[in-house]
């Protein structure tokens, strides 16, 4: 006996030569055809246990010279099943035939002659191993199996424009069916049902597929969704069975809307580029394990993107000199084909000279020329008369730029330039230094975020890697945890032009197709300690972790300092003026080091033990979600030796008048929503 789900296959075969105006399957023509194994477990159900009924089974005999229809009765042999003689034998007719293609299509009418209405009509077409394909199926059933043919069969629904899909006591209905019939092959076997005396328990439909770009490299990931109809609303489960690409017999789908089922498709096999057959599955609580198939075609398209693109954005402010060497080391590396673009945006002190580079490898190596090219970006990012300084504009319309001239699978992002930490200086809003080059944390998050949402298929940075003081601070964190898989920034002041970049940027062109967001990170922070003078701080953080790690971690120990401070006050303070002066010059009082306050409140045993171990979980919290975290020295100058990766607002007077710019940054940049303000509040002792 044949494998019953041969017919499956050359079928699904057809559908991907011949496309499917169903909207099924893709009907471009790929330039590469797989077919997938979908000998696939099929639930089998008893007929007699649903609500379906069959009014009538036959056979579609075609003369192709006169182009007439002739039905058929089916034989009882040939079925397993009883054929309600109710309803009258649908009528056909051939409405196209092309014998050279095979492409036939025929109008297939239903008369309900029953005194009762049904529900849900569907035509079954059978295979009996004769390669028979129905190309415009709208989905596909296991009910009325017959021997020797497939285990699903697609069907025809009728009714689909009726309320409820009611087919009505003596109404007709037509539809166009479209076959591809082999040659030497002149007839179709079919089976007609209905839902009786209501819808069916089952899903009724499955449709609007739709898929996201998927590569041919192992692990390469998309997003695939669907709409599973059910009349009762109570679908349970929705999977896709796709083997040659996820390597798993089912994978599920996770549902997103009131009918949208989504799905994050792993390329797990890295198969190659082609079309590739995948059923999806959708069953119902009450359809007693009935269950409706649909077939689409998942697209695994060629990678030939380069795999990284890195922008980096330098703001000059009297750092010319340190920029340009940084540049020449970029260029001992380049941007070698298919791995890496290095593209630079230099905002230069003298705005008619500012310039775009894309980093080429010096033949010569290492030296104090500059030999990338200038890319003239026609105006879009560089205005007439240069860029006008430190405006996040423009940083919006590099990066926007950047990542539609040169697309990549993946994006890092360097902002560079002077700051002093994530806040406006206070008290005097209009005498500050700011975080990055001229610009605030927020300001940056915002333009990232626009972008962002602009470009299909890239929902975060990579990295987004900060050469600034004074940028590790738990409130920078909690700015790029939703623009960028990790940041990185320094507790301390940092040391210009300390990074190695033909090291850093080798590393990357060298593991370009292998490298994570991780391995990077941990290439920059200990790039730039193994290069800086002491001392030196920089740390990279997995952003993933911050609302799920660290901020429920921060608020449990903020209302336990809370309700620790009407007795423990004193020991709350001692252990803040510990920790030490961290900010600007490691002279800030305000600022501390969050892990290292942490520590010192666990070390003191007459506090409670609930706050103790609430201290003790941030500190873990902050040492689960580094990356990489390091630091140099030996604590006898600038910050003290000891950090952990971030810095807090940690005042004593936070109603006062002069943190008023820095409350309202905290609102800014979100960080209010956390209960860290509310314990700043009640440890407020300014009158």
């Amino acid at each position: 006996m044949k494998n019953k789900n041969i017919y499956i296959l050359t079928a699904l075969l057809m559908l991907i030569i011949t496309g499917c105006s169903a909207g099924h399957v893709n009907p471009v023509q790929p330039s590469q055809e797989h077919d997938s194994d979908l000998t696939m477990p099929v639930a089998q159900v008893d007929e007699g246990q649903t609500n379906r009924i069959l009014l009538n089974a036959g056979r579609f005999q075609f003369d192709f010279e006169s182009l007439d229809v002739s039905i058929i009765p089916a034989r009882q042999a040939d079925f397993h099943f009883n054929v309600t003689e109710y309803l009258h034998f649908p009528s056909a007719e051939i409405t196209y035939y092309e014998p050279l293609t095979g492409m036939l299509s025929v109008n297939v009418t239903l008369t309900n002659s029953l005194l009762l209405d049904g529900y849900d009509a569907r035509l079954i077409i059978y295979s009996n191993d004769n390669s028979v394909t129905l190309m415009n199926p709208d989905d596909w059933t296991s009910l009325w199996d017959i021997p020797n043919g497939a285990d699903i069969n697609p069907f025809k629904a009728y009714a689909q424009n009726e309320p409820q899909r009611t087919f009505a006591s003596q109404q007709e209905l037509t539809e166009q069916l479209q076959f591809y019939m082999p040659s030497g092959v002149d007839y179709v076997d079919y089976a007609i049902d209905v839902s009786y005396p209501g819808n069916c328990d089952e899903p009724y439909a499955i449709e609007n597929f739709s898929q996201g770009i998927l590569y041919d490299t192992a692990n390469s990931e998309t997003i695939i969704e669907v709409d599973v109809l059910d009349w009762q609303d109570d679908v349970d489960e929705v999977k896709l069975y796709c083997p040659a690409i996820t390597n798993e017999i089912f994978v599920q789908f996770e549902q997103v809307g009131n009918s949208k089922w989504r799905l994050n498709l792993a390329n797990i096999n890295g198969v190659t580029q082609g079309d590739y057959i995948a059923a999806i599955i959708a069953t119902s609580e009450n359809s007693n394990g009935l269950e409706l198939y649909d077939l689409v075609k998942i697209a695994v398209t060629e990678d030939a993107l380069t795999e990284w693109t890195l922008l980096l954005y330098f703001t000059e402010d009297n750092l010319g000199d340190r920029i340009q060497g940084d540049i020449n080391e970029m260029e001992v590396i380049g941007s070698p084909e298919g791995k890496m673009n290095i593209i630079v945006c230099w905002d230069k002190d003298a705005s008619p000279d500012d310039v775009i580079l894309k980093i080429e490898r010096d033949p010569d190596g290492y030296n104090d020329t500059i030999i990338s090219p200038v890319i003239d970006d026609g105006g879009e990012v560089i205005p007439p008369g240069g860029l006008p300084h430190a405006k996040i504009a423009y940083v919006e319309k590099f990066l926007r730029w950047g990542m539609r001239e040169y697309p990549a699978k993946k994006y890092g992002f360097i902002p560079y330039g002077h700051g002093n930490g994530p806040f406006r200086w206070a008290p005097d809003p209009d005498d500050f230094l700011v975080a990055c080059g001229g610009m605030q944390v927020w300001e940056i998050r915002d333009a990232c975020r626009t972008v962002l949402d602009e470009v299909e298929s890239v929902d975060q940075f990579e990295f987004i890697a900060i050469v600034s003081c004074l940028l590790g601070w738990i409130e920078t964190a909690y700015t790029f945890k939703d623009v960028t898989k990790t940041c990185m920034a320094s507790e301390a002041v940092m040391w210009a032009s300390s990074w190695e970049y033909s090291e850093l940027f080798g590393y990357i062109a060298n593991n370009a197709e292998t490298c994570t967001y991780q391995d990077i990170a941990s290439e920059f922070v200990n790039n730039y300690l193994a290069y800086s003078p002491a001392p030196a701080t920089y740390s990279a953080w997995e952003c993933s972790m911050i609302d799920t790690v660290v901020v429920p971690a921060l608020d449990t120990f903020s209302l336990e300092l809370i309700d620790a401070l009407d007795n423990y006050r004193t020991e709350i303070a001692s252990c803040r003026t510990l920790t030490g002066k961290w900010g600007a010059y490691c002279n800030d009082g305000r600022v501390k080091d969050l892990g290292l306050f942490a520590e010192y409140i666990y070390s003191v045993e007459e506090l409670p033990q609930s706050l103790r171990d609430a201290a003790e979980g941030v500190s873990d919290a902050i040492t689960e979600t580094m990356i990489e975290s390091g630091h140099t020295g030996d604590g006898a100058s600038m910050c003290p030796y000891y950090e952990t990766g971030w810095q807090i607002w940690f005042p004593t007077n936070y109603n006062h008048e002069d943190c008023a710019n820095r409350r309202a940054d905290y609102v800014t940049i979100g960080f209010s929503d956390t209960h860290w303000d509310d314990f700043l509040d009640a440890f407020d002792v300014s009158e």
